[in-house]
């Protein structure tokens, strides 16, 4: 189980995380430790699970430290943690449409193999929290630039109503007649701070700044138990 879990996480990481193999990451089965440096992810993947829209496209991503941690006694009720640090993502304007056909055809599709009945494992990958630090977004266009930093971001599992919990297994509803289940998640951030100029300087124009506070996405994800 420990192998298999390992594996689909490396799996997982490998779709994100160009020329990435099972040997670079020492996840150490005891302490359930592992971590990778000065990475460069992919950026039509990033493209692809962000859907961002055709008239963007991402021209660099990197990350200086992914850390991963596994609680191999208690993953029932405790969440496998995914530390990403220091993630900058350089976005620019298109001249021309993405051609979104191109980017599937970049990153093929693998066989998963999760596939068949929902259980235990599933659990465990759909359990993973995230957090990230220091997340810089620039943007670039002939007309202005612009930035989006943020200090953190954390995305967890919740109660259906909302709430941080200490057990896993008070995050799913399982609708056995309906044969579905659904997980609870939220997306939070404590502070954003965005900028934006032009690039004219000929223009007597003020910089853009705004700070948004506190803010949170909630997503009910629906799966199959077949």
């Amino acid at each position: 189980m420990a192998s298999l879990i390992k594996n689909q996480i490396i799996k997982r990481l490998s779709k994100f995380v160009k020329n990435l193999s099972s040997n670079q990451i020492n996840l150490s089965t005891f302490k359930g430790e592992g971590e990778l440096s000065n990475i460069e992810l992919d950026e039509r993947a990033l493209e692809e699970v962000t859907e961002l829209p055709t008239w963007l496209k991402i021209k660099k991503a990197n990350c200086t430290r992914v850390f991963i941690k596994i609680p191999w006694t208690g993953l029932k009720t405790q969440p496998i943690q995914l530390q990403l640090d220091d993630v900058t993502i350089q976005i620019e304007t298109c001249d021309e449409l993405r051609n979104l056909n191109e980017s599937e055809n970049l990153s093929p599709q693998t066989g998963d193999s999760l596939a068949g009945k929902y259980g235990f494992t599933h659990r465990v990958i759909d359990g993973i929290s995230l957090s990230i630090t220091n997340v810089t977004f620039t943007v670039k266009s002939t007309g202005f630039h612009a930035s989006i930093f943020l200090p953190t971001i954390d995305i967890y599992s919740t109660t259906p109503v909302g709430k941080k919990t200490d057990s896993l297994k008070t995050t799913r509803l399982r609708d056995s007649t309906k044969e579905h289940i659904l997980l609870f998640k939220e997306i939070s951030w404590p502070t954003a701070r965005i900028e934006a100029a032009s690039n004219d300087n000929s223009m007597v124009a003020a910089s853009i700044r705004l700070i948004a506070n506190s803010s949170r996405i909630r997503i009910i994800m629906k799966k199959s138990l077949n």
